[in-house]
């Protein structure tokens, strides 16, 4: 009787990973669009941020968090900041300025979606 070596998993047997928030981080670069198109194929909106603040998943982790505790659906697009930040000390205002603009538009469309009754 011989023994199995283990096998690990490598990036291309799991191009996705499941956060403890809900959302899911892709690996694997060709499974990430930040273009929507509608029906007929025409481009409808640019998104540059990763995560998605209007997401059905988004909203049922809203709701479902406890009343004394805070969700942040842009998460990702936070700590993707501060790591530049950190990684930039000295002149981060213009080294990560694009990172802080995805924060904004990712918190833009969230407190839209809130104003719209979404949540």
């Amino acid at each position: 009787m011989t023994a199995k070596a283990p096998t690990q998993s490598s990036p291309e047997s799991n191009p996705a990973k499941q956060l403890e928030n809900g959302s899911v981080v892709q690996n694997d670069p060709t499974n990430v669009s930040f273009v929507h198109h509608d029906p007929d194929n025409h481009v409808t909106t640019f998104q540059y941020f990763p995560d998605k603040p209007t997401s059905t998943m988004t909203r049922f982790n809203f709701a479902d968090k406890e009343s004394s505790k805070f969700y942040d659906p842009c998460h990702e697009s936070a700590q993707m900041s501060v790591r530049c930040m950190t990684d930039h000390p000295d002149d981060h205002k213009t080294v990560c300025a694009e990172f802080f603009a995805a924060y904004r538009d990712c918190k833009k469309a969230w407190i839209d979606a809130k104003k719209r009754g979404e949540y």
